[in-house]
């Protein structure tokens, strides 16, 4: 431990369930050749026990001041080694959108154990704003299928209606500012007339 540079040792935690790899990291994955196009992660030397284990897997990352993804952690910068049940951590302040972006809340995205079906109501909403093709599909801007489908199981607690909405939905909010290191980044105003409610 002493040969690496580090200032935090974080504990490795485990919890059931799917935990969401942000899309800025799986991009990352893919372009590193260690995750296919449907999302199979295929990291050099982890054995397929071991990659199970991984993915059940999160840290209180003391840089993002959340919980995040083992896989997420293992890709940041400031990621130094995996010891005996903890990450060594540079603790180098990471710039993102989220420093630039205003917003009044960070909420994390949720990936949902049931499948979510998608209300008609939110159906006929994007239809209004064009986001329904003339093949029935959704189509939002800058989201290409693979990744539309992994939103169709996401959700987030909305801090604003104080209660779960689906991704899609919080999407088209005009609260809504960006999707960034797996978070929602929402204005926090006060919604009148919610749309897309059923």
């Amino acid at each position: 431990m002493d040969e690496l540079e580090y200032k935090y040792e974080v504990k490795i935690q485990e919890r059931e369930g799917s935990h969401l790899i942000p899309n800025e990291i799986k991009d990352e994955l893919r372009s590193a050749g260690m995750m296919d196009m449907k999302g199979k992660l295929k990291l050099k030397g982890v054995s397929p026990k071991m990659l199970k284990k991984m993915k059940q897997e999160y840290v209180d990352c003391p840089i993002w001041e959340d919980d995040i993804h083992f896989i997420h952690c293992f890709m940041c910068p400031n990621f130094q080694s995996r010891v005996t049940g903890k990450v060594l951590c540079k603790g180098d302040r990471i710039s993102s959108d989220m420093d630039t972006i205003s917003h009044k809340f960070k909420v994390g995205i949720k990936i949902s154990k049931e499948k979510q079906k998608i209300s008609k109501k939110l159906k006929d909403r994007l239809k209004d704003l064009g986001m329904i093709g003339e093949d029935k599909k959704i189509q939002l801007k800058g989201v290409d299928q693979i990744m539309l489908k992994e939103m169709k199981q996401e959700y987030v607690d909305c801090p604003v209606l104080k209660e779960k909405v689906q991704h899609i939905e919080c999407s088209i909010c005009p609260n809504f500012q960006a999707n960034v290191m797996g978070r929602v980044l929402c204005k926090g105003e006060p919604i009148s007339d919610r749309q897309t409610q059923e």
